[in-house]
């Protein structure tokens, strides 16, 4: 179904002209056009002008990406942070998000954030967005800049609004899918135990990442991981994207062929963190043991506690990366310190959208989640003005 009769209203509607209405409304119409249920995730608006720019981090060249509605003014601005992905804003569906929100009348900066493209959970990353956030504030025409997180991505956006040098610059934050407790987040996606009982079983496909991130803290880990760690990320590379790939059948192939390049005495550890041998549930439990100090920076709460702006929690309810549990716990932590709203949404997951079929599924439940819908894109819409006033 490429378009209804409900995405063409709105996609009338959202060209009336800026005089007859809102600036606001006129986003909103646009970004349900394109990311409401009517229309598949494979097509893309054209309307929009992309550009790779590069500037200095603090670890050598960073690029990002600018996009912008082609042939009118931006009515709002939008830092969007990627989340623990290989490709970053490059991955189509991201590509597409960042898209969809330029087409809507946002100026979108997407940094590439290179811990996070080479999925390490990193401080590192912290100073990495604060550097591309800086940048942006410098090249921007007019005013602050509102943050838009994804996933792990939460962390740096949470440090990013928290940190003094950015007082009074920047606007409001949103983090989607974003997790409250690290350790809970990274022990959910281990396979090893009786999924039946998980409302939302885990994405098998992302154990591996647990792995490259904990194996240092295993007892018996080799000295040298190196080999190890570069087979999971081909793993990753190979297997993500598709949602085929979750089955068993089809990512064991994979596995197997890339534990078969390895040293023998390498493959079991290997094999466990592809979820393909038994023993990995306790072992990533010792390792989150001696983690917890190296890892507490992962912690949102001392940022929560700094944080001086709107924030909004949005989450999807059928997310299989971050429990959607998470979001209720992260609007308890940020209710004492800040003012917050928060969406959970069945249309959207971590980084796939239903369709129509699963929308008329919901039954009577079909209209409360399009005015969930409605109400988290007016969010974003307002989002991206929050801050775009004054002199950057």
């Amino acid at each position: 179904i490429k378009e209804s009769t409900a995405a063409r209203c709105l996609s009338a509607a959202a060209v009336l002209e800026p005089s007859r209405v809102s600036a606001t409304f006129t986003m909103m119409c646009r970004l349900a056009r394109w990311l409401g249920p009517w229309t598949t995730p494979q097509t893309m608006p054209s309307g929009v002008d992309k550009e790779t720019i590069g500037f200095q981090g603090p670890d050598g060249e960073m690029k990002a990406f600018v996009l912008r509605p082609r042939g009118r003014s931006a009515c709002g601005r939008l830092f969007v942070l990627h989340g623990l992905h290989f490709m970053g804003p490059e991955d189509p569906r991201m590509m597409r998000f960042l898209s969809v929100l330029a087409d809507a009348g946002i100026e979108v900066f997407a940094p590439c954030i290179p811990s996070a493209l080479d999925l390490r959970l990193d401080r590192s990353g912290i100073a990495e967005a604060a550097a591309a956030y800086k940048h942006a504030l410098e090249s921007g025409h007019r005013g602050g800049l509102s943050v838009f997180t994804i996933s792990f991505g939460s962390i740096l956006g949470l440090n990013l609004l928290a940190d003094a040098r950015f007082q009074g610059l920047h606007g409001d934050l949103m983090l989607f899918g974003a997790y409250a407790d690290w350790v809970s987040a990274l022990r959910y996606s281990i396979t090893e135990r009786d999924l039946s009982v998980e409302p939302v079983p885990p994405d098998p496909l992302n154990q591996p990442v647990v792995y490259m991130n904990l194996v240092e803290d295993m007892p018996g880990a080799p000295t040298d991981t190196s080999s190890v760690k570069e087979a999971w990320r081909r793993y990753v590379k190979a297997t993500w994207g598709d949602l085929r790939m979750q089955e068993r059948a089809r990512f064991a192939p994979v596995a197997d062929a890339l534990a078969a390049t390895l040293k023998p005495e390498e493959r079991p550890l290997f094999l466990r963190g592809c979820g393909l041998e038994p023993g990995a549930f306790n072992e990533v439990e010792a390792a989150l043991e001696c983690a917890k100090e190296r890892l507490a920076w992962l912690s949102p709460l001392p940022a929560l506690r700094r944080l001086n702006c709107a924030l909004h929690v949005a989450h999807g309810a059928d997310d299989d990366v971050v429990p959607v549990t998470h979001a209720e716990m992260l609007v308890g932590l940020a209710r004492e310190h800040t003012e917050v709203k928060a969406w959970v949404t069945g249309l959207y997951g971590h980084s796939e959208a239903a369709g129509l079929r699963d929308l008329a599924n919901r039954g009577s439940g079909a209209l409360r989640e399009l005015r969930t819908m409605l109400g988290l894109l007016r969010a974003i819409a307002e989002l991206s003005q929050s801050a775009s006033h004054g002199e950057g």
